[in-house]
């Protein structure tokens, strides 16, 4: 087994990744952003040098953690700028040897509205085939897109996108509503709702109250999570 993790959640520049990853005694890195720059971003002499001082670390990258169908990027988007990411990941995950880049499914649309689904699996597929032809693995995290609304939706993306392969992360789905239920009500207006339909008008002491017990389940909720993304990475 091999452990690794994004080390840029350690620190943007690269060295102190390096440092961070020698004291956990990891020989691996999930290589993400470098200096704010996702590594398919980076100039050809950035990446030339990472890749120097990588090896010299005897550091080996286990994956690529690209911005490919990011949640950050709209469907909507011109695919041409997601294929110029593709071809610029390809020959730099064959020269660091490593096989497999994470990739999302873009990001979701307002609750209601076309989600352009058959526009993602089209555009996945060609992801996905460009680097099979190359050798290479793509795998899709569960994040705020449409791959990560529900399991269904995860389930309905790899039978439309055949070779896709799948990494869970067990924190993002905290913060994802599951969106193969209708939206629910926002929990701050039922409670205030209730409040109301009792007879008493709602106060600010009732919201205050309600947000202090949303705040202390959250919290525990994500700290028990982040405890299993570490053990699972």
């Amino acid at each position: 087994m091999k452990l690794t993790g994004f080390a840029d959640e350690a620190a943007p520049d690269l060295a102190t990744q390096i440092k961070a990853t020698q004291e956990l005694g990891w020989q691996y890195i999930s290589a993400r952003g470098i200096d704010g720059k996702n590594i398919h971003d980076l100039s050809d002499s950035e990446f030339d040098t990472a890749r120097g001082q990588l090896e010299d670390a005897g550091i080996r990258i286990a994956e690529f953690g690209s911005l490919i169908g990011s949640w950050s990027k709209n469907i909507k988007s011109d695919f041409a700028l997601t294929l110029d990411e593709v071809d610029r990941a390809i020959p730099r995950m064959q020269q660091t040897r490593h096989q497999i880049v994470r990739v999302m499914s873009y990001a979701q649309q307002p609750w209601g509205e076309d989600q352009h689904e058959q526009e993602r699996f089209r555009r996945l597929r060609e992801i996905t085939t460009r680097f099979s032809d190359a050798g290479l693995i793509t795998a899709h995290e569960n994040c705020m897109n449409w791959g990560g609304f529900s399991s269904a939706h995860t389930l309905r993306l790899i039978e439309e996108v055949p070779g896709l392969k799948l990494i869970f992360d067990t924190g993002n789905p905290v913060f994802q509503k599951d969106r193969s239920i209708p939206e629910p009500p926002d929990a701050a207006e039922l409670q205030l709702h209730s409040a109301s339909s009792q007879g008493n008008p709602p106060t600010l002491a009732d919201a205050g109250s309600f947000t202090k017990r949303c705040v202390s389940t959250s919290s525990t909720s994500t700290s028990r999570t982040v405890v299993t993304r570490s053990m699972m990475r």
